[in-house]
């Protein structure tokens, strides 16, 4: 039975495929950090989808240093926690909403890079759609409609 209340979260898109990280990522070692909330919800980013990118990324050539995840990334006290045993790397992937990316890349040691799109407030639907909705008009769209309108990804990189 749905609990008569919703939980509103931040929904996200990838904005690349994982060929395009994997040039991008080349001759770089690698953190992958992600967001076990919305980022989860939202399937591109959460513990499972994170170990799976990371593995992907590493069978072609990438090298990784370790996948974590932080709870909310929007929590700046989470972040710092997770951040204080970093392992050495040139570069943190953040599979995360666009809020905590920023908040990693006030702390982190090194370059963010974040794959993901914020698209905006949302919540799950009945049937577990994501639906976006929009801030100005108060209109609803399901988030894979949005992303195809947009040319972009919904799902896990791998």
């Amino acid at each position: 039975m749905r609990p008569p209340y919703l939980y509103f979260m931040q929904l996200m898109i990838r904005d690349r495929e994982i060929g395009d990280l994997v040039s991008e990522l080349s001759g770089k070692r690698v953190l992958i950090l992600t967001c076990n909330t919305c980022a989860r919800l939202c399937g591109v980013g959460g513990t499972e989808a994170a170990k799976r990118l990371g593995t992907a990324l590493s069978s072609a050539g990438i090298c990784i240093t370790g996948v974590k995840t932080v709870t909310a990334a929007c929590i700046k006290d989470s972040v710092d926690r997770i951040l204080t045993d970093v392992p050495d790397a040139d570069m943190i992937v953040a599979l995360m909403c666009s809020v905590g990316a920023t908040v990693i890349g006030l702390s982190a040691p090194c370059i963010v890079i974040n794959p993901i799109v914020t698209l905006g407030t949302g919540f799950e639907g009945d049937k577990g759609s994501m639906i976006l909705i929009d801030a100005a008009s108060g209109s609803r769209v399901d988030l894979d409609s949005e992303a195809e309108r947009r040319g972009l990804h919904t799902g896990p990189f791998a």
